[in-house]
């Protein structure tokens, strides 16, 4: 095999929190995130900074520290047709 292998997207970083600590965050109102929300098939909300998080049916989360890196993330995953 010839030329450069494309590299594989860095994941995002990003941490899993439990119920008690997804109402934490959403007890300070965060903005909602439409369009992580349509993405991701889940409620999403912007925090401070590039934060997003992601609230799941089950009411735990993932917060990412970086929306930004999230949706590149997201991007370069093939679509599945």
């Amino acid at each position: 095999m010839t030329g450069r292998q494309k590299q594989p997207h860095p994941t995002p970083k990003s941490r899993v929190l439990d119920k008690a600590e997804v109402e934490q965050v959403l007890a300070a109102s965060p903005t909602p995130d439409p369009v992580v929300s349509y993405e991701t098939l889940s409620d999403a909300y912007l925090l401070d900074g590039d934060q997003c998080l992601l609230v799941f049916d089950d009411g735990t989360g993932r917060l990412y520290e970086s929306r930004a890196q999230m949706l590149a993330a997201m991007a370069a995953i093939p679509n599945q047709q």
